[in-house]
């Protein structure tokens, strides 16, 4: 074989392999000729190299720190746990983000030392006065330093922490005519 016909043999295959535009069609759990598709259902943990996905019954909340994914019943359970506290008081009490406080007399509520931005507390007045007090525990309430008095009856309302800046804030409650 001479050089040129050896030059010429190798570009032509060299140009067969660069016209190639599709792979071969595939069928089974994977499909397509150009874009594959795996089908549904198709993966399963058998079909994992190691079985690298695990599952485990000890819920989301467990703060372990592995890789394993829970099972969807521990992940129902988790959620079924999450709900909103509810504290009926009748005395001073301080408050715990994430709980709703159902005012029953004359009182203050103290507000969470330390919040967090996004942490949050409900507050319902039943106590029948209009003069329940939310102490600000150092940190404002609407910009202000200054506690807050529960000047309506039956009023009800959340507050959200929102930072050093703002402070809580007041959800659900009547503004003031501009």
């Amino acid at each position: 074989m001479t050089a040129d016909k050896l030059a010429n043999s190798i570009n032509s295959e060299i140009a067969a392999n660069t016209a190639k535009v599709t792979n071969a069609t595939h069928t089974g759990d994977v499909t397509g000729a150009t874009a594959l598709t795996i089908a549904d259902d198709a993966v399963t943990i058998a079909k994992i190299a190691d079985a690298a996905i695990v599952t485990e019954s000890e819920g989301i909340g467990s703060n372990d720190n592995d890789t394993t994914l829970p099972t969807s019943a521990a992940v129902k359970d988790y959620v079924d746990s999450q709900g909103i506290g509810v504290s009926v008081i009748s005395s001073n009490t301080t408050a715990v983000s994430g709980n709703l406080y159902v005012l029953t007399a004359n009182l203050t509520l103290t507000l969470p030392a330390s919040p967090s931005a996004g942490n949050y507390i409900k507050v319902s007045n039943r106590s029948g006065v209009a003069t329940c007090t939310i102490a600000r525990n150092s940190e404002k309430i609407m910009g202000a330093t200054a506690d807050l008095t529960l000047d309506k009856l039956n009023a009800g309302f959340e507050l959200i922490y929102s930072g050093a800046a703002q402070g809580w804030i007041l959800i659900g409650v009547e503004g003031t005519a501009a």
